[in-house]
C-alpha cells in the first residue's frame, strides 16, 4: 500500500497495551476485547471502559494513546509527556500490539507489536509542534524516544510467519536491524545509506519524533524498499496513527477552560475560541462545516432541540484570509453563545464527531478521557449502549459515573488496582445477571478479587488528616 491509497488499509485495531514505569503505574497490561478473541472485521464494535479511584492509571491509558498517535505518525511528542516518565525510574517502556485483518486478494490476518522506550532529558526547545499551544519552554524537560522495536506474526510472501522482529533500532551498529531484515528497508544500498540514517535517528530524538515514522526515515525507506511487505506495515501503521487513530487527553485538550473549546476532528483538532472570534482558512472552515453538519444530525437526538450553529463573516489581512467564526447553540428559534451552556453540552460538542466515526468506521480508534465529565448519566449510558452494539469501531474511555456498568458488558471493562505493579484486571465471578455497579460497589470494600481495587486504609487516614487540618484552624481561631 502506498500513502495514497488509504481506502485499501486493512482493519486496524489495539489489542494490547502493555505499561512499564508510566506515571503511578510500574507494570500495566490491558488485553481488549479482539485480544482476547478473533472478532471478525466489520462485526462488532470494540468498547473499553476503565474505571477506578483517582491517580490509580486510568488517564495514563489515555495519554499511552495519544503519545501512540504522535509516535507513530511522525509528529513531535510535545515536552509535558516527558513527566510521563515514573518517578526514580530511567526510562518509560510502551508496548502496544495491533490486529490487521485484510480483504480481498490479500485476505489473512497479522499481528504487529510496537514497542519504544521514553526518557525526560534536558529541555533545549523553544516551541513545541503542539496544536494546542502549550509553551514548551514551561516544561524543563522534553522527551526523547529510542529502543524502537516492529515485530510481527502472520502471512508473509505467501508464507505463515512466527512472531519475530521486523525493525529494530539497536544502541550500536548500524541504525537498523536486525541484519537480515535491513535490505527489505533500504534494498542494495545498505552501507550507502549508512551515515544518512544515522543523522535522521540524531535529529529525530533531538526533537522528540520517532527515528522510525519520522518522515526523513520514511522517506528513504520508501525510495529504497521497493515497497516490501515489512515497509507496507510501517506504511499502514502510519496511515492508521494519522487518520485512524484519536485520543481526546482532557489534562492537556484545554477540557474545562471557558475560553476555548477543542473541536476533535478527523482532520485534527481545532482550537476554537469561545469568548471571541476565530479566524480559520477557507479550506479549514469547510471541513468544519462538513464535521458540524454530522454534529447536527446527531445532536437532537442527545439533546431536544439542539443545534450547533457557526456564524461566519469574510477576513483579509496581509498575510491571509478566511472566515471569521463564532460558535452558539440554538434552541428553536433562540441562539445561545456556545461558552454559556454547561460543561458537559460543551465536552459532548467537542467529541461528537469522533464518536460518530467509531460508529460508523471499522478501523478507528477513539479514546476519551474522562467520557462522563458533565453529562447526564442515562444519556451516557445510552451513547455507549449504542456503541457497543451498532458500532463498528475501537472505543475506549475513562469514567467515575458507574452507569456504564449496569449497561455494558463486562468484557467491555476493566478496573484498575492498587497494586503498581499489576495496574488493570477484570473483575473475576461476574455472572450473566450479575449488577457490575453493585459488585464493583461490593468489591470496593470486601477486596475478593486477586488485586485490592480500593486501599481501604485510605478512608481513614483521609479523616485523619482532615481531623489534623482543622485543629490548625481551630488554634488560628
Amino acid at each position: 500500500m502506498k500513502p495514497h491509497e488509504g481506502h485499501i488499509l486493512p482493519t486496524v485495531r489495539i489489542s494490547r497495551i502493555e505499561l512499564e514505569n508510566v506515571k503511578s503505574v510500574r507494570h500495566g497490561e490491558i488485553v481488549f476485547n479482539c485480544g482476547r478473541r478473533f472478532v471478525p472485521q466489520d462485526t462488532e464494535s470494540d468498547i473499553l471502559g476503565i474505571y477506578g479511584q483517582n491517580g490509580s492509571g486510568k488517564t495514563t491509558v489515555i495519554e499511552a494513546i495519544a503519545i501512540l498517535e504522535r509516535a507513530m505518525s511522525g509528529k513531535q511528542i510535545p515536552a509535558r509527556y516527558s513527566e510521563c516518565v515514573a518517578s526514580g525510574a530511567e526510562y518509560a517502556r510502551f508496548t502496544y500490539t495491533f490486529d490487521f485483518q485484510y480483504e480481498g486478494e490479500e485476505a489473512c490476518t497479522r499481528s504487529i507489536t510496537y514497542s519504544f522506550k521514553i526518557m525526560a532529558v534536558e529541555n533545549d526547545r523553544q516551541e513545541d509542534d503542539d496544536s494546542l499551544n502549550v509553551v514548551s519552554s514551561l516544561y524543563p524537560t522534553k522527551v526523547r524516544l529510542f529502543d524502537e522495536v516492529i515485530s510481527a506474526s502472520g502471512l508473509f510472501d505467501g508464507e505463515k510467519q512466527k512472531k519475530q522482529d521486523i525493525l529494530t533500532t539497536p544502541e550500536e551498529g548500524y541504525p537498523i536491524g536486525p541484519a537480515r531484515k535491513i535490505p527489505y528497508y533500504v534494498g542494495n544500498e545498505k552501507d550507502k545509506l549508512a551515515v544518512t540514517l544515522g543523522v535522521n535517528r540524531r535529529t529525530a530524538e533531538m526533537d522528540s519524533r520517532s527515528f522510525l515514522f519520522c518522515g526523513e526515515t520514511m522517506k528513504l525507506f520508501e525510495e529504497h524498499s521497493g515497497y516490501s511487505e515489512y515497509f507496507r506495515i510501517l506504511v499502514e501503521l502510519q496511515y492508521y496513527a494519522t487518520f485512524y487513530l484519536f485520543a481526546v487527553d482532557t489534562r492537556f485538550s484545554g477540557m474545562g477552560s471557558v475560553l476555548t473549546i477543542p473541536f476533535n476532528t478527523r482532520f485534527g483538532t481545532l482550537s476554537l475560541n469561545l469568548v471571541r472570534e476565530s479566524r480559520l482558512p477557507n479550506e479549514i472552515f469547510r471541513d468544519l462545516e462538513f464535521f458540524v453538519e454530522g454534529v447536527n444530525t446527531v445532536l437532537p437526538a442527545l439533546i431536544a432541540d439542539m443545534q450547533l450553529v457557526v456564524e461566519h463573516g469574510d477576513f483579509v489581512s496581509e498575510k491571509r484570509q478566511g472566515k471569521e467564526i463564532r460558535l452558539y447553540s440554538k434552541r428553536k428559534d433562540t441562539l445561545i453563545p456556545l461558552r454559556d451552556e454547561s460543561a458537559g453540552i460543551i465536552k459532548l460538542v467537542s467529541v461528537l464527531s469522533l464518536i460518530i466515526a467509531a460508529f460508523n468506521d471499522r478501523s478507528i480508534t477513539v479514546a476519551v478521557d474522562e467520557l462522563d465529565a458533565g453529562i447526564y448519566e442515562y444519556l451516557l449510558g445510552e451513547l455507549l449502549t449504542g456503541l457497543e452494539t451498532y458500532g463498528k469501531g475501537q472505543f475506549i474511555f475513562t469514567s467515575h459515573n458507574l452507569r456504564p456498568l449496569e449497561v455494558l458488558r463486562k468484557e467491555s471493562l476493566i478496573f484498575t488496582t492498587s497494586n503498581p505493579d499489576n495496574r488493570y484486571i477484570r473483575l473475576k465471578g461476574v455472572g450473566r445477571t450479575n449488577n457490575l455497579r453493585n459488585l464493583y460497589l461490593r468489591e470496593i470494600l470486601g477486596n475478593t478479587q486477586d488485586e485490592q481495587i480500593y486501599d481501604a486504609a485510605k478512608r481513614q487516614r483521609m479523616i485523619s488528616a482532615f481531623m489534623k487540618a482543622g485543629v490548625g484552624f481551630a488554634e488560628k481561631e
